[in-house]
């Protein structure tokens, strides 16, 4: 790659991590990087971002100052992931898909990062199986977003199955006998959130499915299910969030 010259270091409180800011003799706009890079097994991964040199030359002090712009988007608390490698049976450390994806989603909804940065954090959390998947997309899709890193991620790991038959089977979900209705709003919601991220709904479709199948598949002498079906005819539907 060239000559490597240093221009500027700095060390982030919040995350605990040093940024460095190189100038690099060749020209990085023109080559594929990877997002994050590694020493295996021993450091690492880190994320790599690269600024284009302005017209004037690129002087270290408006680098810095892009560094300067970087760290402090990123001493945003960023969200610890959990490890995911698709790999059965689950290695130590790690969880079960469906339960790191519903973890990983909310987190990442959450944090205030760019579209870019949660693309980083997800990436840094996968290994094995599932980051071969994702970085296959990478590879066809270089602008690829979060959402679609996701829904390559279900496609592999999660709900298998055509789109109408898992949509059927999510409005023939029941509550069980003996099963409280806190209990059973879990599962239409585990499998809403799977049907979303396959893109077989659609987010405004979300919270009007959701409410319809809590009371379709709720048991009628449910006393929790019947107050709610008197409140939702007088309210919009709850979000959850």
């Amino acid at each position: 790659m060239g000559q490597i010259e240093l221009v500027v270091r700095r060390f982030g409180k919040e995350v605990e991590a040093s940024w460095v800011l190189v100038r690099m003799s060749a020209d990085l706009m023109t080559l594929e990087l990877p997002a994050m890079v590694s020493v295996q097994g021993k450091a690492g991964p880190w994320g790599l971002h690269t600024l284009p040199e302005d017209e004037a030359g690129g002087e270290a002090s408006e680098l810095a100052a892009a560094l300067n712009s970087l760290v402090r988007g990123a001493e945003r608390p960023r969200p610890k992931l959990g490890v995911f490698s698709g790999a059965t049976p689950t290695g130590d450390g790690e969880v079960g898909y469906d339960n790191w994806i519903e973890n990983t989603s909310l987190l990442l909804e959450a944090w205030p990062g760019s579209d870019e940065e949660k693309r980083q954090r997800l990436l840094g959390s996968l290994r094995g199986g599932a980051a071969r998947v994702v970085q296959e997309l990478k590879a066809e899709q270089p602008l690829a977003s979060l959402e679609e890193y996701l829904q390559v991620l279900e496609g592999a790991f999660g709900m298998s199955g055509y789109p109408c038959l898992l949509l059927a089977e999510f409005h023939h979900m029941e509550q069980e006998r003996g099963e409280k209705l806190s209990e059973y709003i879990f599962r239409p919601e585990r499998m809403l959130t799977g049907l979303r991220r396959q893109g077989v709904v659609k987010a405004h479709e979300v919270a009007r499915l959701r409410m319809s199948q809590i009371f379709s598949g709720s048991l009628e002498e449910d006393k929790v299910a019947w107050s709610l079906r008197l409140s939702y005819k007088k309210s919009p539907c709850p979000s959850f969030r």
